[in-house]
């Protein structure tokens, strides 16, 4: 399973120590030690921390909460939202497998859920009726247009095909047919009588993102997030995450940072894409990676958001507490290889400037 960036992390803890000895001053509280995955410590609190492999590789990556300080770390709070970042390196993003382990103590919640980014990865399609055709070619498109028997290649059906099938026209509708009878019109050819069947196309191979490969999905296709019973006994378990090298698919499928500013002062279309195409009421997308602690009603007692945002070059990531806005310099590097550009891989901004509104990552 690939998520190749997830930075989560939540603390919480409770109450306040006396300092000892009588001072009457309170003490700060003590820092425990993270256990490790699969053993429970309340006094640890509800967090997530960072774990790779290759322990060498875990100074490249850098987790924190908001974005005042790249040294703070992320912890959650009791009746609040709190923003966290994952940043690294795009080669880092690329190229290395990690995991996030999560804790949660006993005495916290009683449900906790997981709920990673995904986002529209091709384009969709609300559909009710769609009629097609394969040609005397054999091709399957559209044939509107003379010559009559040969799809036409400037139209389709507003929606992402493969192999001339339909697939992100998604819903359950009456799909009519027609195919070249070579035989027909006395040898001329012709198409034959319409066949009509209603067929079922889910969303799910037109969505990308972490939780298309982790999560369960519903009978739509769509990533649901998970949930936990955990009262009176806690969690603490690892996310895992395949580097992206090994699926070939670039650092925007797992690197959701986004400035709403960039973006018309909202999130990028992907995130949350209207596939009825105007009507608003079809909407899909998580633009976050979230992980929340729920009581037994399933009220939300705490949450973190998270984003991974990637950076374009080393200069840039070990500068980032004094210029903290150049993760995405572009332009090329320095001779001898001055034709080799600095953003080696496109992240959401990248797509904005580009007019791309779905990547169209082939994940494999």
């Amino acid at each position: 399973m690939l998520l190749s960036a997830l930075s989560i992390l939540v603390v919480c803890s409770c109450g306040k120590g006396d300092s000892g000895g009588g001072s009457g001053k309170p003490n700060k509280p003590a820092v425990v030690p993270a256990p490790p995955p699969g053993q429970v410590e309340d006094a640890a609190g509800f967090f997530v921390e960072l774990l790779t492999g290759n322990e060498s590789a875990k100074q490249f990556f850098n987790m924190h909460k908001g974005l005042a300080t790249f040294d703070e770390p992320c912890k959650g709070e009791l009746g609040k939202i709190v923003d966290c970042y994952l940043d690294a390196e795009e080669w880092t993003l690329f190229s290395q497998a990690y995991s996030l382990h999560y804790h949660v103590p006993s005495n916290m919640c009683a449900y906790v859920s997981v709920d990673p980014f995904y986002f529209v990865n091709r384009d969709t399609k609300w559909t009710t009726s769609l009629t097609k055709h394969t040609d005397r070619n054999g091709a399957v498109g559209i044939d509107i247009d003379a010559p009559i028997g040969e799809i036409d290649l400037d139209k389709n059906w507003g929606c992402y095909t493969e192999k001339g099938e339909p697939i992100c026209c998604v819903g359950e509708y009456p799909e009519t047919s027609f195919t070249w009878d070579p035989a027909a019109n006395d040898g001329a050819g012709a198409y034959g009588a319409p066949t009509t069947t209603v067929v079922t196309r889910n969303i799910d191979k037109c969505l990308g993102g972490p939780a298309t490969i982790s999560q369960p999905k519903t009978k739509f296709g769509v990533p649901r997030r998970t949930f936990k019973f955990v009262e009176g006994k806690g969690i603490s378990e690892e996310y895992k995450f395949d580097a992206l090298v090994d699926h070939q698919v670039g650092t925007g499928w797992v690197a959701n940072y986004f400035n709403p500013t960039e973006h018309g002062g909202s999130l990028p279309q992907a995130f949350d894409f209207d596939i009825d195409k105007g009507a608003g009421v079809k909407k899909y997308g998580q633009p976050y990676y979230i992980i929340a602690c729920h009581d037994s009603a399933w009220e939300t007692l705490a949450s973190i958001r998270i984003q991974i945002r990637e950076w374009n070059t080393k200069t840039n990531y070990m500068a980032r507490k004094t210029e903290p806005t150049k993760h995405d310099e572009v332009g090329f590097e320095s001779d001898p290889w001055a034709v080799e550009g600095r953003n080696d891989s496109l992240d959401w901004l990248d797509f904005q400037l580009s007019s791309t509104t779905h990547p169209n990552y082939d994940y494999q």
